[in-house]
């Protein structure tokens, strides 16, 4: 089914791309229908050419007509299906939702109030909680300010380090017409580098509330890219591409900094549960830092935990 006729009266556009996670699928669109705004929201599920059934089922549990389903003709990939979603919303607002993240209650109707505020502001994003693939709260994001409001030197900081996830932004629809689709060279940091390059035209209006939630989902693409590796490689073109944003030697070197710490943080976790190979990963990680000194810092701060880990490890056994 599609159906991308401009309604007038269409505020906020909900896009759930989806792709054969019907396990999650409902648990994303109850967090949404249960505060959709009738004839104010329209609700999508864009499906990227499933290869497991499930998704009727699921979409059979709402109001016949309640949410939108459209189904790509063959597989095109997670970013090609996230363009889709901006291409067939017609609401002023979009708000992409992928289908293992969720919202909390007010969302909608806080991310309303403050656009209703702050039209200049170009997009709209909240704190949210990290949450396991069974739901369960790790943490919370950073507070980035005591109150909501603008950002002081937002682009500097957006342009370092990913600070927004997507279950927690909304986008004004012609905002993603003025500056253009998400990048189809990037696979796990396309949002970071969208977010880096609305900042830059346009203002970002912080919410101080937590409310929507990112899980770390099982089989997930961010799961994948870790332990095959591939966020490494992803990170260091983002970083380039964002750089062609900003043209700052000095918040690119930052930025490598953050993440190599980041990084072999990463490999130090999967590690610890067995998951990888680390010297692999130290391999991509020197890739990464090509041509940087900053790599020396993060790699004696990864070293002297491992070694106090090896040391505690060892004390015990001779215990």
């Amino acid at each position: 089914m599609e159906n991308n006729k401009l309604n007038a009266s269409t505020l906020l556009s909900v896009m759930i791309p989806y792709y054969n996670r019907f396990d999650l699928l409902s648990e994303a669109l109850h967090s949404v229908m249960s505060q959709r705004i009738e004839e104010k929201m329209e609700v999508w599920v864009i499906d990227d050419c499933s290869t497991v059934e499930g998704v009727a089922s699921v979409l059979e549990l709402f109001p016949k007509g309640s949410i939108l389903y459209y189904r790509q003709p063959q597989n095109v990939g997670q970013i090609n299906n996230l363009n889709k979603c901006i291409e067939l919303a017609n609401g002023e607002l979009i708000h992409i939702l992928h289908c293992d993240d969720k919202v909390l209650p007010g969302f909608y109707s806080t991310i309303i109030e403050a656009y209703s505020e702050h039209k200049e502001a170009g997009a709209f994003f909240t704190r949210n909680n990290y949450i396991t693939h069974f739901g369960n709260i790790i943490c919370e994001s950073e507070a980035l300010m005591t109150k909501s409001g603008y950002i002081e030197n937002w682009f500097e900081k957006i342009a370092v380090s990913q600070l927004i996830q997507t279950p927690s932004i909304v986008v004004r629809r012609d905002v993603y017409g003025a500056i253009g689709n998400f990048n189809k060279n990037l696979t796990w940091t396309e949002d970071w580098e969208m977010w880096v390059r609305i900042s830059k035209t346009y203002p970002m209006f912080y919410i101080n509330e937590v409310l929507a939630e990112y899980r770390n989902a099982n089989n997930s693409n961010s799961e994948n890219s870790f332990k095959t590796g591939r966020f490494i490689d992803d990170l260091r073109r983002a970083i380039n591409v964002n750089f062609i944003h900003h043209q700052s030697k000095f918040l690119k070197r930052k930025s490598i900094l953050k993440y190599s710490s980041y990084i072999l943080t990463t490999i130090y976790m999967l590690r610890k549960e067995k998951k990888i190979n680390s010297m692999t990963f130290i391999k991509l990680l020197v890739k990464f830092n090509k041509n940087n000194f900053s790599i020396v810092f993060p790699l004696i701060q990864f070293y002297s935990i491992y070694i106090k880990s090896f040391k505690t490890k060892m004390l015990s056994i001779w215990r």
